[in-house]
């Protein structure tokens, strides 16, 4: 959310869905599990796929990307330590576990910014999180709270695919949210993809589907 202050909302997904390649390069370590050269392959591919309907500009060099690289960093290592977890504990308790730390490290965040007053930060990224406090208007608060819900929704799906598969195996599929973007950007804001998008999201398709049918029928090489 800091990098897309700055950057392009484009460039900011494409750094984002780096995080397959911080995945499958922490599992070996942290797991034991072994990536397949295949599978890094498919993973680029993917990839591919996102820069394709992306299309990131020059703004993906300004230094406000690092926020959205660390962003796929982090995001890649909770997933990685969540195969850590018994997987005979119940994925409901994970996620409230996780839920639990999430609203209150974003508690502690608000509470800082309602009471310090820091002033001008002088760049877009900064004045994002340290603007003054405000009470959001109905609509928004309305669309927060259903936002929240549906976090709340996809959150157990995600720790129980992350427990019960293999950490590097998982990761591609999450370039399908571009697909998912494209599709309700048509729904709610009537945003008609070009080619370029279409094209990127079937390359997106093959390369999930590539990875689910190989990995099924041989052990990947």
């Amino acid at each position: 959310m800091l990098a897309a202050a700055t950057i392009s909302l484009a460039d900011g997904v494409a750094i984002y869905f780096t995080m397959p390649f911080f995945v499958a390069g922490i599992v070996p370590s942290i797991l034991g599990e072994r990536v397949p050269i295949l599978r890094w392959l498919v993973i680029a591919v993917g990839f591919g796929g996102v820069l394709v309907m992306t299309r990131p500009g020059s703004t993906v060099f300004q230094p406000e990307a690092l926020l959205a690289l660390g962003c796929a960093f982090l995001y890649g290592l909770g997933q990685v330590l969540t195969r850590r977890i018994d997987p005979t504990l119940p994925t409901s308790v994970t996620s409230l576990w996780q839920s639990a730390v999430f609203t209150a490290f974003y508690a502690g965040i608000a509470f800082i910014f309602y009471t310090l007053d820091l002033g001008e930060a002088g760049n877009k990224s900064l004045a994002f999180i340290t603007r003054a406090w405000t009470i959001p208007a109905l609509p928004d608060l309305s669309m927060m709270i259903c936002a929240g819900i549906l976090s709340s929704l996809q959150l157990p799906l995600v720790v129980y695919a992350y427990k019960h598969a293999e950490a590097s195996f998982i990761a591609p599929f999450e370039y399908t949210a571009m697909i998912w973007a494209v599709m309700w950007g048509m729904i709610v804001f009537g945003d008609v993809p070009d080619m370029m998008t279409l094209t990127g999201a079937a390359i997106v398709i093959i390369a999930g589907l590539f990875m689910v049918r190989f990995d099924r029928e041989t052990p990947l090489p």
